[in-house]
């Protein structure tokens, strides 16, 4: 049961495993066919627990799975350039108003994202 958390703990730490995820043979071998099962079930119960608070904050960015600290970095710093008020070429005041909300959504759902990261971390 020890290899079955530590194996759990150092593959995905506090994220989630993408939905395609598969796995390597160096780290389970063919024959261990109740580890790979386990393993399995453990992935499929952790990715239906995402709140869907979470699940819609991850949407923003288009991500499907929690990202990691550093690719929730580069897209929110891209998100932010994208529609920033003072980038967005707004020649009405509701397209600016529109970017102004853009930006607070993008805020917002990083926040909620990184909240849930600092929560669901194994210590």
């Amino acid at each position: 049961m020890n290899r079955i958390a530590s194996l759990l703990q150092s593959e995905f730490g506090s994220q989630t495993p993408s939905p395609d995820y598969g796995f390597d043979n160096t780290v389970v071998p063919d024959a261990d066919t109740e580890l790979r099962r386990a393993i399995d079930e453990a992935v499929l119960h952790h990715k239906n627990t995402i709140p869907t608070e979470v699940h819609e904050a991850l949407s923003v960015f288009g991500f499907s799975r929690l990202p990691t600290l550093a690719e929730l970095q580069t897209e929110y710093r891209r998100q932010l350039k994208k529609w920033h008020p003072d980038v967005v070429k707004a020649d009405r005041p509701a397209e600016k108003e529109s970017a102004e909300h853009q930006v607070r959504t993008v805020i917002a759902a990083q926040l909620v994202i990184l909240e849930y990261i600092k929560q669901t971390a194994i210590p």
